[in-house]
């Protein structure tokens, strides 16, 4: 299993990537998983990254030195030819767990994060601004 580098690149036609390869995760060439066992494969941090920390507000477009260097485009998994003629390499299901960076495509829109919310403001005692007590009140229209 392999690591893309980060952001994808795409050919002229911008519809078939260019598959960079930044880091071998893992690399199974003596490994027979019996079909229905699974296999579990955890990068750690330094080449991750997780433990950084993300500034709010971060993109594609703004993301610090140190996260473009560890940011993944997604993953590689090659198999191999089965030992036997009439069995079947296959992988049934592929699970992260981390944090998503998602390009900045229209198609992924609804998966960005909230605004940050604005700082709080300034109160004084009895949460009004300025902390002066009293003030106008206003009549509720009926």
């Amino acid at each position: 299993m392999e690591l893309i580098t980060w952001p994808l690149k795409y050919e002229a036609n911008d519809t078939i990537p260019i598959l960079n390869v930044r880091d071998t995760v893992y690399d199974g060439n003596d490994d027979d998983i019996p079909c229905g066992q699974g296999l579990e494969i955890s990068i750690p941090d330094d080449v991750s990254g997780i433990s950084l920390p993300v500034p709010a507000g971060a993109s594609q477009a703004n993301l610090s030195r140190a996260l473009k260097k560890k940011a993944v485009a997604g993953i590689l998994i090659s198999v191999r030819k089965p030992k036997r003629a009439l069995s079947a390499t296959w992988v049934q299901d592929v699970l992260f767990n981390g944090r998503a960076l998602y390009p900045l495509l229209d198609v992924y829109a609804g998966f960005a994060p909230p605004a940050p919310a604005p700082p709080p403001s300034e109160t004084g005692k009895g949460g009004k601004k300025g902390g002066k007590k009293g003030g106008k009140k206003k009549a509720a229209a009926h």
